[in-house]
């Protein structure tokens, strides 16, 4: 990276993710790159890993940092939590929703040929959740509370959106609570057919136990889609507890099970709720917002050293 870098001349270095957040940003300044930014989609560090791990991460982020001119985040939550670990100042922070095209989810439509190739049927109520099925990803909490769902609402159906390690395991535990039948592992989906697959669903719950700021919560907010969220990192920026979505405490089943049967049973409510998501999610989230804005703080930080944009 740094024979790249140097070899390049670049003006700007833009780096994501901690990994190559921390190893990108270390090669910029050795090659003397003038402007060095980094977006925190997630932090590395959090609640569910030991504490000798997270004081490592933060250490390296926090040197990172020393050598970043702007650190952009997705959420104010991910602006706070970095403060408050001491990675930098607030001052070199500031906040960018990570936005996508969104013309694709708000021109969706139902694909009938789709629904009959998964088993769904005209009258099931489909719940679904677009997440990789990998740790802290909160699969194994929806999958319990879809067996209290089902107790109330023998026409619901779970529709999972992903593929991962606990495959597997996560057969295994919806078969011991006697609910596979009525739930569809649909495997793997191309980015651009997740609309399509949201097409079919009645609401979409996302049961994620870290996650700077889910896209998959506005893109369903933007098809007229209920959502249900755990309550953590950046999801109440979006998901704003009975007025755009529902927010459920991390880890709990109950809470999950009470909050899907309370948008079943009242679809008004949850209809409006929805709309008013969508008003919100379109306001912040359009790709042409996210690039207006980077452009803009490129040409700011250029112009501070003396560099024409």
């Amino acid at each position: 990276l740094y024979f790249y870098l140097k070899r390049n001349n670049f003006d700007i270095v833009h780096t994501h993710s901690s990994k190559a957040g921390i190893i990108g940003r270390a090669a910029a300044r050795l090659a003397g790159v003038p402007v060095i930014v980094h977006t925190i989609h997630g932090l590395p560090f959090h609640s569910y890993q030991a504490d000798l791990i997270n004081r490592f991460f933060i250490g390296l982020e926090a040197r990172a940092a020393s050598a970043t001119d702007l650190i952009i985040c997705v959420a104010k939550s991910m602006i706070d939590q970095s403060v408050r670990a001491q990675i930098a100042n607030r001052e070199k922070f500031c906040l960018v929703r990570s936005g996508f095209p969104v013309d694709q989810f708000l021109n969706a439509r139902k694909d009938e040929e789709l629904a009959r190739r998964l088993g769904i049927e005209s009258d099931d109520i489909v719940i679904a959740k677009v997440a990789r099925l990998f740790n802290l990803k909160g699969h194994k909490f929806l999958i319990a509370a879809f067996r209290d769902i089902l107790k109330k609402h023998p026409s619901a159906r779970l529709l999972l959106i992903g593929d991962g390690i606990l495959m597997d395991a996560l057969k295994t535990q919806a078969s011991e609570l006697g609910v596979e039948k009525r739930i569809i592992f649909a495997g793997l989906v191309p980015p651009d057919d997740i609309p399509s697959y949201l097409a079919l669903s009645d609401m979409l719950v996302h049961a994620s136990l870290r996650e700077g700021l889910a896209k998959v919560l506005p893109q369903a907010l933007l098809m007229g889609k209920p959502v249900i969220s755990f309550d953590i990192d950046g999801a109440s920026e979006i998901v704003v507890d009975h007025t755009t979505g529902l927010l459920v405490e991390p880890e709990s089943v109950e809470g999950l099970a009470n909050s899907v049967n309370f948008m079943i049973e009242n679809q008004a409510e949850a209809n409006m709720m929805a709309i008013r998501g969508r008003k919100l999610a379109l306001s912040l989230f359009p790709v042409e917002r996210m690039v207006s804005q980077i452009d803009e703080l490129y040409r700011q930080l250029l112009a501070k050293k003396g560099i024409d944009a």
